[in-house]
């Protein structure tokens, strides 16, 4: 894997800088170790710059056309440096932002006004074994630090039983049993705190 610390030289990673296991923790460990990279390309003047730039302003062109009543609700997966995540919220948007990266989501920290000022959070961490806790556990550190308000239920997604056939189709009673009181949860927080 490489990093894009310097765009024309690509380094690579230190074998201990996994980040998770297989694919996942791969792509992690990739966006951790770049976390710099993408928060600078939106501000770079270069052709590739310019291409990550104009993709955010047709994102928010369409937002804009979509006319979405305040304060509507947006779900960005993905949020990489939250660039886009602040400028969904400036426009009176309620935004839900997630990316598997605990680097790119506590990159965001460093805007004036973190996405997740105020906000309560639940956490879900999917692994292939033990490795969701750890995960719940860095997102934590992550979100406490961006000022959000974590609820004292995670629900860590263990692959091999996350579904109930091999095509995954549907989740298991279990996962879904968590997946919605950690809904419920949320929701309950969140009407707490607007009264």
């Amino acid at each position: 894997m490489s990093s894009l610390s310097n765009k024309n030289e690509p380094q690579s990673l230190p074998p201990d800088a996994s980040a998770g296991s297989g694919v996942q923790g791969n792509v992690n460990t990739h966006f951790d170790a770049t976390v710099s990279y993408w928060d600078e390309v939106y501000s770079d003047q270069d052709l590739q710059g310019v291409i990550y730039q104009q993709r955010q302003t047709a994102v928010l062109e369409y937002v804009d056309t979509a006319e979405l009543p305040e304060p509507a609700r947006v779900l960005e997966i993905g949020c990489g440096a939250g660039h886009l995540t602040v400028r969904l919220a400036e426009r009176k948007l309620q935004v839900n932002a997630i990316d598997a990266s605990a680097g790119m989501v506590e990159l965001t920290a460093r805007q004036e006004k973190p996405y997740l000022t105020d906000k309560v959070v639940g956490l879900v961490c999917w692994a292939d074994g033990g490795q969701a806790m750890q995960g719940i556990n860095a997102m934590d550190a992550v979100a406490k630090a961006l000022r959000a308000w974590v609820i004292p239920y995670s629900v860590p997604l263990v692959k091999n039983s996350l579904y109930t056939d091999a095509h995954r189709r549907e989740f298991s009673a279990e996962h879904t049993r968590k997946l919605d009181r950690l809904i419920a949860l949320l929701g309950n927080a969140r009407q707490s705190l607007t009264m």
